[in-house]
């Protein structure tokens, strides 16, 4: 398990809301969340998720995702490319 802020030698803050048609943080309870989503991590990726929450100062690993995924939802997808 990678060391540093997560796991404890740092007290992480509250961080702000996204904005209100991407807040999908812990601050929105307008919408009680029934669906779930199993995801496997890489440890890689997982070290890679929880620097990103500690720079961000997000409290959990499912704030940090719904977070994500909410800012991809927000861009658009690029071009295909076309085989030669």
């Amino acid at each position: 398990m990678p060391s540093g802020p997560v796991n404890g030698t740092k007290a992480l803050r509250a961080c702000p809301p996204l904005a209100p048609e991407f807040n999908f943080g812990y601050l929105s309870r307008m919408e009680k969340r029934e669906n779930r989503f199993h995801i496997m991590f890489t440890p890689t990726e997982m070290a890679a998720l929880d620097d990103w929450r500690a720079k961000e100062q997000i409290w959990s690993r499912a704030d940090a995702v719904r977070r994500l995924v909410a800012e991809g939802i927000k861009r658009p997808l690029p071009a295909p490319s076309k085989a030669p």
